[in-house]
């Protein structure tokens, strides 16, 4: 019977650090805005266009 190591998560455990801010969220069902595109956007997508369309070089770099 294989066994579980507790540093690591099981199967369905949370996996979010504690007392960490849960991730922005946009709004659902939301689609690409630039035409003819039907790319639906993910809910944590902060743009209004999807990464095809998006001009990522405008936007501000918050990893460094």
């Amino acid at each position: 019977m294989p066994t579980h190591r507790r540093d690591q998560p099981t199967q369905g455990e949370n996996l979010v650090a504690p007392n960490s801010a849960p991730s922005k969220q946009f709004g659902p069902d939301r689609v690409c805005s630039h035409d003819e595109c039907e790319t639906r956007l993910s809910r944590y997508n902060p743009t209004e266009r999807c990464s095809v369309h998006e001009d990522f070089r405008r936007l501000p770099s918050n990893r460094w």
